[in-house]
């Protein structure tokens, strides 16, 4: 079969119709396109079952598309992950056709082989968890709440000098005439963006700096930035890119920490349940300073810090493993099974129970974050040290 590749446009239908955003003319160009695809080598006869349909298409379209498995070379008890689709290949193209008609097939939407229409296949099997997607919360400074999720685009609501709407990309963004209020009608209004487990959503907040919500976050701010600093608070995760001044730093609190920027990119891991608070720098600058003990080090760009009970260490980072979510993608590298189900309890909204000892294995590999669960526990499974079992919205983990 020749090697298909696909435009941006294609992925950007594809994405929407995995997020339920898909409109009909969209959906008629998606499906002239996915009409072209050749899938005659794949199937032989109109007797396979749907399982072994879905499971011939998913590693025919693999064995095409999918780049070699990442070394676990600098890891030598890590586990390389089989049927690895890695961005570090930079082979884009290829990733992009995998990705796109994998997403299509992991649905089991109407797309799917037009020849064998099975009502069935249009739903996520009774023993699978379809992905997270763009649902969060927004509460006001009045107590009142807009779920961002089903909110009409356009405007939303006004806090003082702030309008706040709801953007063509399904983001939210406050606009302000000045993105610094000097002298604000009143005292500052705090408004919190929250995501659920098996959520993520985007901001743009009213100095123009950009947050990307991890699932079950939340960012607490003011609607319009006042005084002589922009002070935010986060809970989770997020990925910042902030607006540079000079004249007023940005300022990140989370549990014990406080980060102070100017304007760069950085990635922020806070969750309650991990061993630490990862802060990866991307561009420019940061200092990152603990308030209990009033230690302070400032990261250059591809380093990372890590804030615990005890310490705060300083260490070289892989900024696409600490960015891997926000591209749409789970990436290991020499992590335990119990580090990675957190991830996955969180983005499927599942509970994760082990049936036994935790397997004390390290993994290594890439998996899409837009499949079913049952994919990525799959790609787990390939390695024969650990095995799954779905019940309704519990996973069972075992030897």
């Amino acid at each position: 079969m020749p090697e298909k590749k696909i435009n941006h446009r294609i992925e950007e239908l594809v994405l929407k119709w995995r997020s339920g955003q898909l409109t009909a003319p969209e959906k008629a160009e998606l499906d002239q396109w996915y009409s072209g695809f050749d899938d005659s080598l794949l199937i032989e006869d109109s007797t396979v079952s749907i399982d072994d349909l879905r499971e011939r298409i998913y590693l025919s379209i693999l064995e095409k598309t999918v780049i070699e498995t990442s070394t676990a070379s600098s890891y030598p008890d890590a586990i390389p992950l089989e049927l690895t689709d890695h961005p570090r290949t930079r082979l884009w193209p290829r990733l992009a056709a995998a990705a796109a008609i994998i997403i299509v097939l992991s649905g089991a939407v109407c797309l799917l082989i037009r020849r064998f229409p099975t009502p069935e296949i249009a739903k996520t099997p009774v023993h699978d968890v379809a992905p997270g997607g763009n649902k969060a919360i927004l509460t006001l400074a009045n107590g009142s709440h807009i779920a961002l999720d089903s909110a009409q685009k356009g405007l939303l609501t006004q806090q003082q000098d702030a309008v706040i709407e709801k953007t063509a990309d399904g983001s939210i963004r406050y606009a302000t005439a000045n993105g610094i209020s000097a002298s604000p009608a009143g005292a500052p209004q705090y408004n919190i963006i929250s995501t659920p487990r098996g959520g993520q959503y985007a901001v743009t907040l009213s100095d123009g700096t950009r947050v990307m919500l991890n699932a079950a976050s939340s960012l607490r701010y003011p609607a319009v930035f006042t005084g002589k600093d922009r002070h935010v608070e986060l809970s989770g995760e997020a990925w910042f890119d902030i607006a540079r001044d000079k004249q007023h730093p940005f300022i990140v609190t989370s549990g014990d920490q406080d980060i102070q920027v100017l304007g760069t990119q950085f990635n922020l891991n806070a969750y309650d349940d991990e061993p630490g608070i990862k802060t990866t720098l991307l561009t420019g600058s940061v200092i990152v300073s603990n308030r209990s003990t009033h230690r302070s080090h400032s990261l250059s760009p591809g380093q990372q810090s890590l804030l615990t009970a005890t310490n705060l260490s300083i260490s070289t980072a892989d900024t696409e493993e600490a960015t891997a979510w926000k591209n749409g993608y789970f990436m290991f590298e020499s992590k335990d099974i119990a580090s990675i189900m957190r991830t996955v309890a969180r983005w499927y909204d599942v509970d994760v129970k082990f049936d036994g000892p935790q397997p004390t294995d390290k993994f290594n590999g890439t998996v899409q974050r837009l499949v079913n669960v049952s994919q990525v526990l799959r790609k787990l499974e390939l390695t024969n040290k650990v095995h799954f079992n779905i019940e309704g919205r519990t996973i069972m983990v075992s030897k």
